[in-house]
């Protein structure tokens, strides 16, 4: 976790299991405002081997992402201080293998073309359903596989 009172580590193995691993757990973020929204896809991503970091913003969200170097960042795309759109856009320009997913209640036309051309790798539409956008996170991290080197990719974030 950064010093950020909002950021919040999430893992479901113990303190001893981690210990017992010589290779740490890959990084998932997890970019929402919302405690129960954190709560639940925390789980779901964590059920998956994933350690899972919170920010509360884009900001923190790049911040956190220059610090731990993620394989998969899932933002809404109502974000407080900047839309998931633009926050897909600044990671896109400093690495192009950490997976992107977005969600949020409803997508456009517009909004949808934004996938290909961000480069985004799902985008889900939950329609205001916790329930469904966490079966729908649990399908994807069913098939989802950890890119093999994310870290030789990454540039350093410097002022985003």
């Amino acid at each position: 976790a950064t010093g950020s009172p909002a950021s919040e580590t999430w893992s479901l193995l113990s303190e001893q299991e981690q210990d017992c691993d010589t290779k740490p757990l890959p990084t998932a973020i997890l970019v929402d405002d919302r405690d129960e929204v954190f709560a639940r896809l925390a789980t779901d991503i964590a059920e998956s081997g994933l350690r899972v970091l919170r920010a509360t913003s884009a900001m923190e969200a790049l911040q956190l992402c220059a610090a731990h170097t993620p394989v998969l960042v899932v933002a809404n795309v109502a974000l407080s201080d900047q839309s998931g759109w633009l926050l897909a856009a600044k990671l896109r320009f400093v690495d192009r293998r950490t997976c992107i997913w977005l969600y949020q209640t409803q997508s456009s036309e517009h909004e949808l073309d934004m996938v290909n051309f961000l480069n985004v790798d799902e985008v889900l539409d939950y329609r205001g359903d916790l329930l469904g956008l966490s079966g729908a996170i649990i399908d994807l991290m069913q098939n989802w596989r950890e890119p093999e080197d994310v870290s030789s990719g990454y540039m350093e974030l410097a002022a985003a």
